[in-house]
């Protein structure tokens, strides 16, 4: 009896199936996706309007500037904290309106609109209107304010107003 080496196994010929391919590269899109950057709350600042009719804004990047932000409630609902969000926003200078930006890492802007919607402090979700070809979330508090929720790709932006026609306005503005 001789000891030696087990005998060589012979290659398979059984071909992956055709699938496995595409399914390899379609998580591998789906990860690249959940893990891709979010803008800044420098880059959200950008995209908010500094006029709204006859009101000025001075939007700004809140990205580690200030805890207590009406949209923390909606990242922590979501698992997440400060740190995994960027935030930009600004209030009208004679504090009729207020308009705030979110994008918050490894979360889908669907998932993070709805958070924002039923996590916004002092509101609750009522109808979804069109505004423009934007549909938006309308939000109601106490009389009369109500606050708008538009999404766009991962960002969700939020317009807090009393005043119908200026939201409308300010929500048209955005991207």
């Amino acid at each position: 009896m001789t000891i030696g080496r087990p005998a060589a196994r012979a290659a398979s010929i059984v071909p992956d199936p055709p699938w496995k391919a595409s399914l390899l590269v379609a998580l591998l899109l789906i990860g690249a996706c959940i893990g891709a950057g979010i803008p800044s709350g420098a880059e959200l600042a950008k995209t908010l309007p500094t006029t709204v009719g006859e009101l000025t804004f001075a939007p700004r990047d809140l990205t580690g500037i200030m805890s207590g932000t009406t949209a923390d409630d909606a990242i922590i609902a979501l698992g997440k904290d400060r740190d995994d969000a960027s935030i930009a926003g600004g209030s009208a200078t004679n504090g009729e309106m207020d308009i705030v930006a979110v994008a918050v890492k490894g979360i889908s802007g669907p998932a993070l609109a709805a958070a924002v919607a039923t996590n916004w402090p002092a509101m609750t979700p009522d109808e979804v209107v069109t505004i423009g070809e934007k549909s938006v979330q309308v939000l109601v508090g106490p009389a009369p304010e109500r606050a708008y929720v538009y999404r766009q790709g991962v960002v969700v932006y939020v317009v807090s107003a009393a005043d119908e026609r200026l939201a409308t306005a300010a929500i048209e503005a955005l991207p």
